[in-house]
C-alpha cells in the first residue's frame, strides 16, 4: 500500500504543479483536499487506529510537500519499481543504446537516473495467450531521451497468483499481479 501510495504521491504532486495558476487555484484546492480525505478514510478502513492514522497522515503530508526528492524516496521509488516485476533477473529492452540485447531491470533504472528521460505507455491490448497463471500484454512505450522520441511495441507476460495481504489487523486473500518478461 505505501510503495504505490509513494508513487501516487509524487505524481499528484506533478499534476498540481504542473495545472498550477491563478484560474485553477480554487478547482486545485478542493482536488487536494479530496485526495487526502479519502487517503485518510482509505487508511481507517485498512484498520489503523486514531493515532496512527494522524502518524501516517504526517508522514504522507510530509513526503508529498517535500520541495526536493530525498535519497530514502529515490529508494522506495525505486523498490516500487522493483516490487512490480516478478523478479529483478527480467530482462528489458534497451531503448538507451537501440540495442536488441535486453538489459537487467536494475541496469534498466540506473540508465533512467543517469540520462534524462520520458517514457509514456500507451495502446494497451490483451493478447490471446491466456494460461493457468499469467496471460500476455501488448502495449506501446514513447521513449524521449536527449530530445528524440521513439515508439516501441512490446509484448509482455503479466503474472497472476494467489497471495496473502495484511491490512491493518485483518488478512486478506487476493490476487496479485507481477510483470515478467518480455
Amino acid at each position: 500500500f505505501s510503495d504505490r501510495l509513494t508513487i501516487f504521491l509524487l505524481h499528484f504532486a506533478f499534476f498540481l504543479n504542473n495545472f498550477k495558476n491563478e484560474d485553477n487555484k480554487k478547482k486545485l484546492q478542493e482536488i487536494y483536499d479530496f485526495v487526502f480525505r479519502q487517503l485518510e478514510l482509505s487508511i481507517r478502513e485498512i484498520g489503523y487506529g486514531d493515532q496512527s492514522i494522524n502518524k501516517k497522515m504526517k508522514d504522507y503530508i510530509n513526503l508529498f510537500h517535500s520541495s526536493e526528492i530525498t535519497s530514502e524516496l529515490k529508494v522506495e521509488v525505486d523498490k516500487s519499481i522493483q516490487n512490480l516485476f516478478l523478479n529483478n533477473s527480467i530482462q528489458l529492452k534497451d531503448i538507451f543504446n537501440h540495442s536488441e540485447k535486453p538489459i537487467s531491470l536494475n541496469e534498466f533504472l540506473s540508465k533512467c537516473k543517469k540520462q534524462s528521460v520520458v517514457i509514456a505507455v500507451s495502446n494497451f491490448n490483451q493478447s490471446k495467450t491466456i494460461s493457468d497463471s499469467y496471460f500476455t500484454f501488448q502495449y506501446t512505450i514513447q521513449v524521449t531521451l536527449n530530445s528524440t522520441t521513439t515508439s516501441h511495441t512490446l509484448t509482455q507476460k503479466v503474472y497472476f497468483f494467489p497471495g496473502e495481504k495484511q491490512f491493518g489487523t485483518t488478512k486478506k486473500n487476493v490476487w496479485q499481479l507481477k510483470l515478467g518478461e518480455f
